[in-house]
């Protein structure tokens, strides 16, 4: 824990030192060049693959802000709202995320801080998730298709005890396919990922497990700022009996409208 809230410390100084002078290999986006979107869309069935569980298996209202700003900096926040009557909160949730991204050589790198402000909504820290995580991926292009192997590292903590958490460790590859079979408008995207942690108590996990997930979504641009994901195709598959209730395959369907400023 200690060790990757000094990797992020540094990291960050290292993005924001100086007016401007960033160091010769890192680059980003231009500050006049910033990108966000806000999304909204309903979705079936809650997979946390922080903690490989169905948090909630009924449907939902899903709504993010993602926010790009100076010195390589964002910020997202993202709401979980259940819209049936189904039992428990599993469905309500609110989470902040700071961070700063941008690229080191040929390399993606993202690190950030996460609040995941779960049910009672009105209560903020006390009993709420803490996630520290480093993304380190690389693109490469192949005609029409983008794939980008990532490495997602995270630690994943109650707020009233850090020293408890968790180590997790997410390797993926996606594959973005930009107008598959012809068809302009439309981008594919699917994307494989294992999950392994060390075993999360405040999510009821008491051991470790490794799951697999799948993910594939249709992208169509009906303008050059709005688009629309329809459908969107999740999957947890167990690789191994954890043997804390999570040994079940799966499935959560999703669609969303997205705005990008």
């Amino acid at each position: 824990m200690k060790t990757m809230i000094t990797f992020v410390c540094l990291f960050t100084i290292a993005l924001c030192a100086g007016t401007g002078g960033h160091a010769q290999s890192i680059t980003t986006t231009p500050s006049y060049e910033l990108h966000s979107y806000l999304s909204s869309g309903v979705q079936h069935g809650y997979l946390g693959k922080r903690v490989s569980r169905n948090i909630y298996p009924g449907l939902m209202l899903w709504s993010e802000l993602d926010c790009d700003l100076p010195c390589h900096a964002f910020l997202n926040v993202w709401d979980s709202t259940k819209l049936d009557n189904g039992a428990g909160h599993g469905g309500d949730e609110l989470d902040l995320t700071f961070g700063f991204q941008g690229k080191l050589g040929d390399y993606n790198v993202k690190i950030s801080s996460s609040l995941l402000n779960v049910y009672p909504l009105d209560k903020w820290w006390n009993g709420d998730i803490a996630v520290q995580s480093l993304f380190v991926s690389r693109d490469f292009k192949l005609g029409d298709h983008t794939i980008q192997p990532e490495m997602r590292v995270e630690w994943t903590a109650k707020t009233d005890d850090f020293g408890g958490g968790a180590l997790i460790l997410m390797p993926s590859v996606t594959d973005i396919w930009s107008h598959p079979f012809g068809i302009k408008r439309l981008t594919f995207v699917q994307k494989a990922t294992v999950a392994w942690d060390d075993g999360f108590n405040g999510a009821g996990n008491n051991s470790s497990g490794v799951f697999a997930y799948g993910d594939w979504s249709l992208n169509w641009e009906l303008t050059k700022h709005i688009s629309v994901t329809l459908p969107s195709i999740g999957l947890i598959i167990p690789l191994h009996d954890a043997h804390d209730g999570r040994n079940k395959t799966e499935p959560t369907f999703g669609a969303s409208l997205t705005f990008r400023f």
